[in-house]
């Protein structure tokens, strides 16, 4: 006696319960997380180092006798 065929999306029995192959648009809505992830962590790193850079700024003032206080 035959299983009975499996619903169209089920996983195979070559995958594991619970994890049916990827399809296009997943994969297309995993890429546009990962690039808005990415730009995001761009985007941080940019602001990190404008603020280090104004800190060095500051800190340069403060040495030709300005009272500016960095901790």
């Amino acid at each position: 006696m035959e299983p009975p065929p499996q619903p169209p999306g089920a996983p195979s029995a070559a995958e594991p319960a619970g994890c049916p192959k990827d399809t296009d648009r997943q994969l297309r809505l995993r890429l546009c997380v990962l690039n808005e992830i990415l730009s995001t962590e761009r985007d941080y790193v940019g602001t990190l180092r404008f603020l280090q850079s104004l800190k060095e700024r500051l800190g340069k003032r403060k040495e030709m006798g300005k009272e500016i206080v960095w901790k």
